[in-house]
């Protein structure tokens, strides 16, 4: 913001410091209580503007993005051949993994699920997605345009009164939500 002399008005630095630092700690409760697992890809993976991806999977909506408590598995892009996979603990247990500590399990994903999560990563950035020199795969990843900032649902109706209460969701929503069509979810060995 600014005001009538054209200066500006802003968070200082340290207020900036301390927020993120505030928010890192609040977040970090639900990726440390997580499975990680980091896999071996073939060199195939994109990274963007928003590079960590919450997927809900089987049961959750394919056009809203997932939040990081309820989300079955969160992804990041580490570099082209490696990508981490943070998940749910329930979604583990089926997988015969649990959460120890400072434990990392490793896997690999064949060419195929890495593009299909390279396809997932592209159908959340904003507006950028970084890749390998000469190669145009984002590009060729088609999803839809970028949607609204973000969406009122209404998740609930309840009678009150004489009249009803609606309880109303602010979701954000991420390129499936405006695309001609929408894959299954990205690697179903993942859900099943």
């Amino acid at each position: 913001m600014s005001n009538e002399a054209g200066h500006g008005v802003a968070p200082q630095k340290a207020q900036l410091v301390h927020q993120a630092a505030t928010h890192a700690v609040q977040l970090g409760k639900y990726l440390f209580t997580r499975v990680w697992v980091v896999y071996t890809v073939p060199p195939l993976l994109v990274t963007t503007d928003q590079p960590v991806v919450a997927i809900h999977g089987p049961g959750g909506s394919r056009q809203h993005r997932a939040g990081l408590g309820t989300a079955g598995i969160v992804v990041v892009p580490l570099n082209p051949s490696r990508l981490l996979a943070m998940v749910h603990p329930g979604l583990a247990a089926n997988w015969g993994l649990s959460a120890e500590p400072d434990h990392i399990h490793l896997d690999q994903l064949t060419s195929f699920e890495t593009l299909e999560v390279a396809h997932e990563l592209v159908a959340h950035t904003d507006r950028y997605v970084v890749e390998v020199p000469n190669r145009s795969l984002g590009s060729r990843l088609h999803v839809g345009p970028l949607p609204p900032p973000a969406d009122f649902d209404e998740v609930a109706r309840r009678p009150q009164g004489a009249g009803q209460v609606g309880l109303m969701r602010l979701s954000k929503r991420n390129r499936w939500a405006t695309a001609a069509g929408v894959p299954p979810w990205p690697v179903p060995r993942w859900w099943s």
